[in-house]
């Protein structure tokens, strides 16, 4: 019975180690996944920042977009202005 017993003790440690080299190892792996988080976090920051600048730009571009058209339609109205004046001059 002695002899079975060491075995068991022998048996119960082994899975002990088993155990916590699991352990370890779970431990490893939720830190990288937590790094990964990290790189996610920042990731999704510097793409939220693009983002607002893209949309700035973009609203910058149409206000520019129509300011020149309404030179463009200025300057029609006023050359068909001077076409007009000088045809009845």
């Amino acid at each position: 019975m002695e002899g079975t017993n060491s075995e068991l003790a022998v048996l119960i440690g082994r899975l002990d180690g088993k155990v916590d080299m699991v352990l370890a190892n779970q431990a490893g792996t939720n830190a990288r996944f937590d790094k990964q988080d990290e790189r996610f976090d920042r990731h999704d920051e510097r793409i939220t920042v693009l983002e607002n600048h893209k949309a700035e730009q973009t609203g910058g571009v149409t206000v520019l977009t129509r300011a020149l058209t309404l030179i463009a339609s200025l300057s029609a109205v006023v050359m068909s202005a001077l076409t007009y004046f000088k045809g009845t001059h």
